[in-house]
């Protein structure tokens, strides 16, 4: 179960985050639906351990993950809509990189790429190249995390 308590993020006097309270239980996926400015980025880069929150707290099965970003980031996969990649990126080379963020071994990446592209039916662009929007693309790379069940 993940669990945030209390969130809070602070850019000077603005306040992006307020007091957020939420409950994911094991097994779910949830989204964020809001205007801009809203905070749903600002608290996505806090649950994906890439912004320490002001305040408050994120927990992991009783471990408070706050407190160990790294750990965090080997729990929960983020994806931004716009990463900033090279115009000619091969869908294969944009996912071995993203798993050397995620610290996932040299030697295993190519299978576990190869395994995710099949999961979401997207085998026959291995050899394509990377560009916006990814749609579907972009959910593979996030599966490299392993998520929590």
């Amino acid at each position: 179960m993940l669990e945030m308590k209390e969130l809070v993020k602070r850019y000077g006097n603005f306040t992006a985050v307020d007091h957020l309270t939420l409950t994911v239980p094991d097994g779910s996926i949830y989204g964020f639906v809001g205007p801009n400015g809203a905070g749903k980025t600002t608290t996505m880069r806090i649950m994906a351990g890439l912004l320490q929150a002001t305040e408050g707290s994120i927990w992991m099965d009783d471990v408070d993950m706050t407190k160990n970003p790294r750990l965090l980031r080997t729990k929960i996969g983020y994806m931004p809509d716009f990463f900033g990649v090279y115009d000619n990126l091969k869908v294969t080379e944009y996912m071995d990189f993203y798993a050397g963020t995620y610290e996932i071994p040299y030697k295993d990446r190519k299978d576990i790429i190869d395994g995710l592209l099949d999961i979401v039916d997207l085998s026959h662009k291995k050899r394509g190249l990377c560009g916006f929007p990814f749609q579907r693309d972009e959910t593979a790379p996030l599966s490299g995390t392993k998520p929590h069940s």
